[in-house]
């Protein structure tokens, strides 16, 4: 299924478009910034794509489903109340692993709903076309 950018956030077209981004990846230890190195990613693809930052949003990794994890409640309340157009996660298992891929989609499909696309700021990811692919 593909979800036209244009459809689902005009603001993108408009170079206005209000991103969040999302990351979920284990806590820093010793000399490995995991979370830092994900949201100066994030940050750098809004920049290139025009998308104004407007929330930073992590959580630790080890839950599985996305819906109990707190920071990504935050990223679907901030859909539902039309706060952002995007989020910016570095790859589709930061949203939930391949042990619940079917979560991934549910939640992707759940934030076009409230006319929010996903985009992936890793790079072979981040050379879509103008569309999500779902």
């Amino acid at each position: 299924m593909s979800v036209p950018v244009a459809e689902y956030a005009p603001a993108i077209a408009k170079g206005t478009a209000r991103a969040a981004t999302y990351v979920c990846v284990a806590r820093p230890t010793g000399e490995s910034d995991a979370v830092g190195r994900a949201l100066t990613e994030g940050r750098e693809f809004a920049r290139s794509h025009g998308l104004a930052v407007v929330a930073e949003i992590t959580d630790p990794y080890g839950e599985a489903d996305p819906a109990k994890r707190d920071g990504w409640r935050q990223v679907r309340a901030m859909a539902a109340n039309d706060e952002i157009d995007v989020v910016v996660t570095r790859w589709p298992a930061c949203i939930a692993p391949e042990s619940l891929h079917e979560r991934r989609y549910e939640e992707i499909a759940a934030l076009a709903a409230d006319t929010v696309v996903v985009r992936f700021s890793w790079a072979p990811l981040a050379m879509q076309p103008e569309e999500i692919r779902l």
